[in-house]
C-alpha cells in the first residue's frame, strides 16, 4: 500500500487546494456571486420551511467570473427548542453538503476550491443573518448558534475538469487506550470518527455503531439517551439523483435527520497529535473515496457545570446553545473534505507556528501575526513530499505556568473557558497537509514567499459595518488588480470593542481577552494568504479599510468636539 497521493481525478495543476488557477484577462472583471439559504415562514401546519437556494447575484454586465468568490449553504429549520437553555433543531450537516453538491451540479462555471464550516448567532429561533458581520454574545444569557457550509469557489477553467462533488468525514478526540495492534502498552488517543454527507458514497469505514465508538467507562449517566437514539427508525435515503435540483425537505425525514444518531464521547484534555495519529491509522486501513480537498480544525462547543467533564458531542449537529452562567468547553475536531472519486492513499499532518511571546514582568506581550506567517513560510520552503490543504488561524488559550508566566500550548484537543473569569487567547497559525508520492527530491514550495492580507468590514458607525458580500467585493477588486491567485483564504472572527473610533480590528494583533462577566462583540473578517509579495493598489481602485475608517473617525471626533463646545 502506498503512503503517497494517487491523483486520479484530475491533473495535479487542476486540483483545488494549493493556489487558485489563473484566469484569463477577459474573465477578471470584478464580480460577486453569493448564494445564501435562509429560513422563511410559510403556511405549513408544522411551522416554517426553508425555501432552498435563494440566490443573490452581483455581477458585471458582461457576466464575467471573479478569481475567487463564495457560496453559503445553511440547514433547514426543523423544530423549536425544548427548553430555555437549548437550541432549536436544524437539519444535520450532511443535508447541507447534499444541497451544495446539487448546486455544484447545476452551476458548472465554478468549481470548489475550499470548504469551510461557518457559524452564525441566532437572533430568533429560526432567524440569522448570513450577510451580517457583527454579533454580540451575552455574558449571563443563552447564546444560540447555527452551523453552515461556505464554499470558496474558483472558475472551472476547462470543460474536461470533472464536476466537483464533495464528501466529508469528521474525527473527534477520545479517551487514551492501549494500542493492541502493535503488541505494546503504548498509550495513544482513540479517535471517534463520524462521517456523513457523501450520499451513497459516504465513507463506509466510519459507519460503526455508536456504542462501539465510545470507550468503556465513559459517558456514564447518558445510557438512557443513548438507548433512545438506538430506537430511532432507519434513515431514509433522500440523496438527490445526480444532476437534479434539490427538493424541499420532507418534515418526517428532516425530523429524523435532527436526531443524534452519531453521538460520541470526546475528551478535550488530550492532544491534536494523537487525534491525527488515530485518524491516519483508520485512513491507511480504509482510505477516503476521493482526493482530499482540504482539512479544517473544527471547534465544537458545549456548556457544562462540571470542572472536568467528559463531553458527549454530535459532529453532525448544526445548532447548539451556550449558557453564560456555565463553563464552556471547546473541543477541536478534524473535518476532512474530499472530492469524490477513486480512493486516495495518503495520511494527513499538521504544523503549528506560535506567536512571539515576550515577558514583561508577570505578564506577556505578543509579537505581530505577520511574524508568524513569515516563520510558516520559512518552514514550508523546506518541506518535501507534501501537499498543503489548508492554512487556518486558531485561537489557543493562554495559561499561567508555575512561574506565573503566560504560555501557549497548541498541541491540545481543546480547553475549557471558566464562567465568571477572564480568559486570554492567542492566534496560532495551523497548516494542514497530506503526504504525496513525489518523484522529485526538491521541496514543492521553494518559490512560495508567504504573506497575508486581512480584509475587515468597513466601519460605518459604532456598531454598524458593511455587509460580508460588500467586503468580498473589495477582496475581488483587490485580487483583480494584483492578478495573483491566493494561496489560501479563511473567515476569521475577532473580538472588537464598539465603544471607540477608528479601526475595529488590528490585523497584526494575535491576542485577546474574554471577560465572562461582561458581554462581547464578534466581527467576521476575510484573511487571504498570498504566495508572494504584493503591492497595494491605489486607494481609488481598491479602497483600504483604514481609509474609510479614518473618515468615520474624523466625523466622530468632530461630533465629540461640538458636544464639548456646547
Amino acid at each position: 500500500m502506498s503512503n503517497g497521493t494517487e491523483l486520479v481525478n484530475m491533473p495535479q495543476s487542476e486540483i483545488p487546494g494549493q493556489v487558485a488557477p489563473v484566469v484569463a484577462q477577459k474573465e477578471m472583471e470584478p464580480a460577486l456571486i453569493t448564494l445564501e439559504q435562509s429560513s422563511h415562514t410559510d403556511e405549513s401546519p408544522t411551522g416554517r420551511e426553508n425555501k432552498a437556494f435563494q440566490e443573490e447575484a452581483v455581477t458585471s454586465p458582461e457576466e464575467t467570473r471573479p478569481m475567487l468568490t463564495y457560496m453559503d449553504f445553511m440547514p433547514n429549520y426543523i423544530a423549536q427548542a425544548t427548553s430555555p437553555d437549548e437550541a432549536p433543531t436544524y437539519a444535520r450537516f450532511s443535508f447541507i453538503v447534499d444541497q451544495a453538491n446539487a448546486w455544484l451540479n447545476a452551476n458548472q462555471d465554478f468549481t470548489v476550491w475550499k470548504c469551510e464550516s461557518i457559524s452564525y448567532k441566532l437572533v430568533e429561533e429560526d432567524q440569522y443573518d448570513t450577510k451580517g458581520v457583527l454579533h454580540s454574545e451575552s455574558s449571563y444569557g443563552v447564546n444560540r448558534f447555527v452551523m453552515g457550509l461556505r464554499l470558496w469557489l474558483v472558475p472551472r477553467i476547462s470543460d474536461t475538469m470533472p464536476v466537483a462533488q464533495i464528501g466529508y468525514t469528521t474525527a473527534i478526540p477520545g479517551e487514551p487506550y492501549t494500542d493492541e495492534d502493535q503488541g505494546t502498552a503504548v498509550q495513544w488517543e482513540k479517535t471517534q470518527a463520524i462521517s456523513s454527507g457523501g450520499g451513497n458514497f459516504a465513507h463506509d469505514m466510519l459507519t460503526t455503531v455508536v456504542s462501539s465508538l465510545i470507550p468503556p467507562g465513559t459517558n456514564k449517566g447518558n445510557d438512557k439517551d443513548e438507548k433512545a437514539g438506538e430506537q430511532s427508525t432507519t434513515v431514509t435515503d433522500i440523496t438527490n439523483k445526480e444532476g437534479s435540483q434539490p427538493v424541499p425537505e420532507r418534515r418526517d425525514i428532516a425530523a429524523h435527520l435532527s436526531e443524534p444518531t452519531h453521538r460520541v464521547s470526546a475528551a478535550y484534555y488530550t492532544t491534536m497529535t494523537s487525534t491525527i495519529k488515530g485518524l491516519n491509522k483508520k485512513l491507511t486501513r480504509k482510505p477516503l473515496p476521493g482526493v482530499i480537498l482540504n482539512v479544517e480544525n473544527l471547534t465544537l462547543r458545549a456548556s457544562t457545570e462540571q470542572s472536568r467533564p467528559q463531553i458527549v458531542m454530535d459532529p453532525e449537529c448544526t445548532s447548539w446553545a451556550e449558557v453564560g452562567r456555565r463553563n464552556t468547553v471547546y473541543v477541536f475536531a478534524i473535518r476532512i473534505f474530499y472530492l469524490k472519486g477513486r480512493e486516495e492513499f495518503c495520511t494527513i499532518g499538521f504544523h503549528d507556528e506560535l506567536p512571539d511571546m515576550m515577558r514583561a514582568g508577570p505578564s506577556i506581550k505578543f509579537g505581530p501575526f505577520s511574524n508568524v506567517v513569515d516563520r510558516m513560510g520559512y518552514w514550508l520552503k523546506h518541506q518535501k513530499n507534501i501537499r498543503v490543504v489548508n492554512m487556518q488561524s486558531v485561537n489557543m488559550q493562554c495559561n499561567l505556568d508555575q512561574s506565573n508566566v503566560y504560555q501557549v500550548k497548541s498541541d491540545v484537543s481543546g480547553f475549557m473557558e471558566t464562567a465568571h473569569l477572564s480568559t486570554r487567547y492567542a492566534k496560532v497559525l495551523r497548516l494542514f497537509y497530506v503526504t504525496t508520492a513525489s518523484k522529485s527530491d526538491l521541496p514543492p514550495y521553494t518559490a512560495v514567499k508567504l504573506n497575508t492580507r486581512l480584509f475587515a468590514p468597513v466601519r460605518r458607525g459604532e456598531k454598524t459595518f458593511e455587509s460580508f458580500p460588500k467586503t468580498m467585493e473589495r477582496v475581488i477588486k483587490w485580487l483583480d488588480y494584483l492578478r495573483i491567485p491566493p494561496f489560501f483564504v479563511e473567515t476569521v472572527s475577532y473580538q472588537i470593542y464598539t465603544h471607540g473610533v477608528g479601526k475595529a480590528v488590528l490585523p497584526d494583533r494575535v491576542d485577546s481577552s474574554v471577560n465572562r462577566n461582561s458581554g462581547r462583540h464578534i466581527l467576521n473578517t476575510i484573511r487571504l494568504y498570498m504566495p508572494s509579495d504584493f503591492i497595494e493598489p491605489p486607494p481609488e481602485l481598491a479602497p483600504d479599510v483604514a481609509t474609510v475608517d479614518q473618515g468615520w473617525e474624523k466625523c466622530m471626533n468632530q461630533t465629540f468636539t461640538e458636544l464639548i463646545t456646547i
